[in-house]
């Protein structure tokens, strides 16, 4: 049977007092009980401006076996189209089997703007970042993005460590912005992941995942956003274990629905979590380390702020 967690993070004062069973998380090094308090750490992210330009680098039309790219920084080749310099790309259309790869160089930032994409790819991420600077995904006004993966990947453009393991996937920073919608369906593993920093701000993303549905290494940062997530892992984590200073999540004026079988929100450091509506529900298994597969609403390393 799975236990429901409704936190109404407005609420302040009623989180606290169910806070005793809701968050009920243990410090892997100390096997103590995670402090929830009301004034944390200082957390500073900061959010990019969404690009509101129309004259775009390229406009790249997506059809199978015959897409095309008006512009520059970008080539076609079958349904993959790859992005090869910094710049702002205009998405739109359809493939039934295909990808997006951003390969620039390392000081590129590059922005793809979805209108009304539709992709699913058979043998890997759909949208996959092998190397930039940063990489922004906008998702245009009054539309509505679909990117599915399939549940096996036959193409790793990294084989050292299986990558991408995500239906979108970035080695550098990645940051999702837009008022239109995202739907995620990832078969393979999990949703979205970014091996540096993730920030989702002022979008509608609905993911269903295999595995983690949002997955950031240094942070994840949302603000603004109205997330709804089921997966069979976790919902929302950060990884970094190395450095003290990341490896938190920091979710500020957002409404979010979890289902998990796994952790609902789990920071290797801080979670912080400010005017926002979650509800979370996961599968209830409960264990003592970080390291252990456990199902707790929302679990933190070193501490909770709410």
């Amino acid at each position: 049977m799975k236990k429901k967690i409704l936190i109404f993070i407005i609420v302040i004062v009623v989180v606290i007092i169910l806070g005793v069973g809701i968050y009920m998380n243990y410090n892997k090094k100390e096997d103590a009980i995670t402090p929830i308090v009301t004034e944390s750490t200082e957390l500073n992210v900061e959010y990019e401006e969404e690009t509101s330009s129309t004259s775009y680098t390229s406009t790249i039309t997506l059809q199978d076996d015959n897409s095309s790219v008006d512009g520059g920084g970008a080539t076609v080749s079958g349904n993959t189209i790859t992005i090869t310099s910094a710049g702002v790309y205009y998405l739109t259309g359809t493939l039934t089997d295909g990808d997006i790869i951003v390969n620039a160089n390392s000081n590129a930032d590059v922005t793809l703007v979805l209108s009304n994409v539709n992709i699913t790819c058979e043998t890997t991420a759909v949208i996959n970042g092998i190397e930039a600077n940063e990489i922004t995904i906008t998702l245009a006004e009054g539309t509505t993005n679909y990117v599915t993966d399939s549940n096996s990947y036959s193409y790793f453009t990294d084989t050292t460590d299986n990558e991408p393991d995500a239906t979108i996937f970035s080695k550098t920073d990645l940051t999702i912005n837009g008022t239109g919608r995202l739907i995620v369906s990832a078969n393979y593993l999990d949703g979205i992941v970014s091996k540096d920093i993730l920030k989702i701000s002022n979008s509608n993303i609905s993911i269903t995942s295999n595995d983690d549905a949002i997955r950031g290494k240094d942070y994840v940062g949302i603000n603004n956003a109205t997330l709804s997530i089921t997966a069979n892992g976790d919902g929302i984590k950060s990884t970094n274990t190395t450095d003290t200073s990341l490896g938190f999540v920091k979710i500020e004026n957002s409404d979010i629905d979890i289902e998990t079988e796994r952790d609902g929100i789990q920071a290797e450091t801080i979670v912080n979590i400010a005017d926002s509506n979650i509800n979370i529900e996961t599968s209830g298994q409960v264990s003592n380390t970080l390291e252990d597969i456990s199902s707790k609403g929302i679990k933190a390393g070193t501490e909770i702020t709410i």
